[in-house]
């Protein structure tokens, strides 16, 4: 029997459901009317913060949906709710900018729709240390591909410019998560080093995306069970203003008190509002209007996307969609998932992207000490990759679970071959 709590949500829920349809519907009939685009930023938002606070007894889902609200939050205020003033924003008049607002309300929508009725508390037991699987031998290997790659993975540039991570640079965190799978105490402590090394050459050289990942990897994996938000919270907020300053200065610490005072006002200015992300949204408006090619050119787009879910992007001419729109647009690539997926499936892509999210989540929600090792590391690749595969491309959705699953079954294949069988 459903107790008060759980009726007083599944009633929010039809309520946020309901009103969101109905405003999608109007939207779209009415031709994105004027007057109901800062209700439709509004809604998003809500939604958004909505399913945070639903999640905050399970730090995976939290983290994950905290990053999402933030991001919509910063979209939705840059754009359209507080405009801000520089290339970035120059559709937010722009019809196709209407359209981009109705599908993140559609993603949102279906991920408030399908939101998991059960969601797995956090205890005070670290799920994520599996005693069978404690192979020394396999972390060894493991730690030596990483050392290699932090070494030979990332392009240091001189002093004052931003520095670029090579793919393996990126997906390095793969093997952080199935290192520390197989890992024990000790050597808990050689991965944490590297990660460290990895997290802090990212920000040094002006990155940001890859030393977060990191970051929350080794949260979920070896802190967040005995965590609470009291000492979290201070933390995550000096994290953020950190962040901010790392993208301002992109590498150059020459003036840091200068630039402190500019990050300082410019979030201010902005609202807090995080400019990858209306970045990313930018780049996505281009998108829509890139859809007069026709479905012929966007579905032969679409094929060359799936094919470098195989052969890697690099491999595939035209699998990348923010870099074909740039031959006619400018932006700084990027582009937001649900928009990714309209140009390449119309209303249909919409759907999919919702849905699959919402799988993931209703997955994640699942997870606790007993569920199989190989689902507990796609968790946490999923909820650490939001920013990539929200933000960046939805290939790190697809392609970066692949991937995850082929080195998690080639590690675990050769732990059971090296442990004689009980």
């Amino acid at each position: 029997m459903e107790n008060s709590q759980t009726i007083y949500d599944k009633v929010i829920r039809i309520i946020l459901t309901i009103f969101s349809l109905v405003l999608l519907i109007a939207n779209w009939l009415k031709d994105y009317p004027e007057e109901y685009i800062k209700i439709t930023a509004w809604a998003v938002i809500i939604i958004s913060a909505y399913l945070m606070v639903r999640c905050i007894n399970n730090w995976e889902l939290f983290i994950l949906f905290f990053f999402l609200l933030y991001y919509n939050y910063s979209i939705m205020i840059a754009e359209y709710l507080f405009p801000v003033d520089n290339l970035f924003t120059s559709y937010a008049g722009d019809k196709e900018s209407f359209v981009c607002e109705n599908i993140v309300l559609a993603y949102m929508t279906i991920l408030c729709a399908f939101a998991p009725k059960e969601i797995q508390r956090k205890n005070k037991v670290n799920r994520y240390y599996i005693e069978d699987k404690n192979n020394n031998i396999i972390v060894y290997v493991l730690s030596i591909a990483l050392i290699f790659i932090l070494i030979f993975g990332y392009v240091r540039p001189d002093k004052g410019e931003r520095g670029s991570p090579s793919t393996y640079f990126e997906y390095a965190i793969i093997l952080f998560i199935v290192g520390y799978s197989f890992s024990n105490v000790y050597t808990k402590k050689i991965l944490t080093v590297l990660l460290i090394l990895f997290a802090l050459q990212n920000f040094i050289y002006g990155g940001r995306v890859t030393g977060v990942q990191l970051i929350i990897v080794w949260f979920l994996m070896n802190y967040a069970y005995k965590a609470n938000f009291i000492k979290i919270a201070p933390v995550a907020v000096a994290l953020m203003l950190i962040l901010n300053f790392i993208g301002s200065t992109r590498g150059n610490y020459s003036n840091t008190q200068g630039i402190m005072t500019n990050v300082i006002n410019t979030l201010q200015e902005e609202k807090f509002a995080n400019n990858t992300s209306y970045s990313a949204y930018h780049t996505s408006i281009t998108f829509i209007k890139a859809e007069t090619v026709g479905w012929s050119e966007r579905l032969r787009i679409f094929g060359n996307f799936i094919l470098s879910m195989f052969l890697g992007g690099s491999s595939v001419k035209d699998s990348n969609l923010a870099e074909y729109t740039h031959r006619f647009y400018a932006h700084y690539y990027g582009g937001v998932l649900p928009i990714y997926l309209h140009f390449f499936m119309g209303k249909i892509g919409v759907c999919v992207s919702g849905v699959v999210t919402a799988l993931y989540v209703r997955m994640i929600a699942n997870i606790k000490e007993s569920s199989k090792t190989l689902l507990k590391c796609i968790s946490v690749y999923i909820v650490t990759g939001i920013s990539r595969w929200y933000l960046y491309s939805p290939s790190n959705l697809f392609r970066g679970c692949m991937i995850l699953c082929v080195v998690y079954f080639a590690f675990d294949m050769l732990n059971s071959k090296m442990k004689p069988s009980v």
